[in-house]
């Protein structure tokens, strides 16, 4: 067995968990306090996010069908149910409109590549994303008709919101399973009464419909496309929604737009029932904007290794166990399995990121792991000006928004920084720390 890494510096001996434990030699993860799964047990596998644009389109035109995912549909041939986030959907760019006009980047993948999705043996998939309404109801129209064709069924966005709360229902061995599928809450691509979109993740919204499909489902599955682009953790706000979503009746909760591999959180239902969390699977097959800095083209890189496909075994009693098998993208554009080196780093990168999860405070290493979103920002926002200088005032509302300040004030103090630069940062920033506070006051008053 390969070398296991040393932890990362923020890592503490407190952050340890007895709720999780990993077995390095099986790669399998037992719910806690519960026995073995039921021989009839349901397996569920779900991967990360797939974008097929640019470059990656280009590719997998000229190859066939089985290329890209060909290795992951072995993988998972026994599967029961096999859970994909498809963040683009597909149609013809002829023609086709940008819902907004002024976005940065938008998405709509060649149908032709439709049957390189399907030969990847998914039957259920997300439709809910930032990207699925890039272009309006059309192709999302399209994508579900031609999915459902080929025995996909999919949730998260539709005609209007009723439709696109509406879950996905799939039977194997006898029981009834509900996906319900959500995206970050935006007014841009929020459907309403009459209008179309994604369903937007709000709390009370998600255990409405939790509590509905419970009713009538032995398991509800929840994906939630939500998070901080290239963090490891969630918010602890976050964290807070998912348990309340659990503890509404959720089995499994699919995390998915980090496109960074988190962790996962173990959590009993008032039923008794064990609920796994998974608050970012990563991505599987991605390739998408050109990159405004070498940061975030550093951050995309890391993006297409250190994957894992989960594998949950589900009963009566909730989700028994966790198997995970260390994925990574290849540069002829498929998805291989990694070798025992690098899986030893994702499998260690997974349990550091998992075990401050399981403890009943929320997890607050969101505020010191955000610097890699924020050094995105500041290239889009610049070339934003450049094209709109009004845009400043959706940069300044992004600037004082209290997670903003937060992300940047938990950078300056992360431990991992070197003890010289640390208290230079605070030194410096002590000094202006009242004029922002101020600021911050000042432009949020009634937000």
């Amino acid at each position: 067995m390969s070398a296991i890494p040393k932890p990362p510096r923020w890592f503490r001996a407190e952050d340890l968990s007895p709720r999780f434990r990993l077995d390095r030699a099986t790669r399998r993860v037992t719910a806690p306090d519960r026995g073995a799964a039921d021989p009839d047990a349901l397996s569920l596998f779900a991967s990360g996010d797939i974008i097929w644009e640019r470059d990656l389109q280009e590719h997998l035109l000229g190859q066939p069908p089985e290329h890209p995912l060909g290795a992951m549909k072995r993988l998972w041939a026994d599967g029961d149910l096999v859970f994909a986030q498809l963040e683009t959907v597909f149609g013809p760019r002829d023609g086709a409109e940008m819902w907004e006009p002024d976005k940065r980047i938008s998405y709509l993948t060649d149908p032709a590549l439709i049957p390189h999705f399907v030969a990847g043996g998914f039957n259920l998939a997300c439709l809910a994303s930032n990207h699925t309404m890039d272009h309006g109801l059309e192709p999302i129209t399209f994508t579900r008709e031609r999915l459902a064709e080929a025995g996909i069924v999919t949730s998260g966005s539709g005609a209007t919101l009723a439709a696109a709360r509406e879950p996905a229902w799939i039977e194997r061995k006898g029981r009834k399973v509900a996906l319900l599928s959500y995206a970050t809450d935006d007014a841009n691509t929020n459907a309403g009464e009459f209008r179309p979109g994604n369903a937007f993740f709000r709390r009370d919204l998600v255990i409405e419909d939790v509590r509905r499909a419970a009713a009538t489902a032995d398991h509800v599955l929840v994906s939630v496309h939500k998070g901080r682009e290239f963090v490891d953790f969630p918010s602890p706000e976050h964290q807070e929604d998912c348990r309340a979503i659990v503890d509404a009746g959720a089995d499994v909760i699919l995390g998915h737009h980090p496109h960074f591999l988190q962790g996962v959180e173990w959590r009993r239902r008032p039923d008794g029932r064990q609920a796994l969390i998974a608050y970012s699977l990563g991505s599987l097959l991605v390739d998408y904007e050109p990159f405004l800095s070498q940061a975030e083209l550093e951050l995309f890189r890391r993006s297409q290794r250190n994957n894992v496909v989960f594998r949950l075994l589900l009963d009566a009693q909730g989700v028994a166990e966790l198997a995970l098998t260390p994925v990574r993208q290849t540069q002829d554009w498929s998805v291989r399995l990694e070798t025992d080196a690098e899986a030893a780093v994702t499998l260690s990168q997974f349990e550091w990121c998992s075990h401050p999860l399981n403890h009943e405070e929320p997890c607050r290493k969101f505020w010191v792991s955000g610097w890699p979103y924020l050094s995105i920002q500041y290239p889009s926002i610049w070339m934003h000006l450049k094209r709109r200088p009004l845009y400043i005032a959706s940069a300044l509302r992004w600037w004082f928004r209290e997670e903003t300040f937060r992300l940047h004030w938990g950078h300056l103090f992360a431990r991992e920084a070197p003890r010289a630069v640390l208290l230079a940062r605070r030194a410096v920033f002590g000094l202006f720390r009242l004029p922002f506070r101020l600021a911050k006051a000042l432009f949020t008053r009634g937000r």
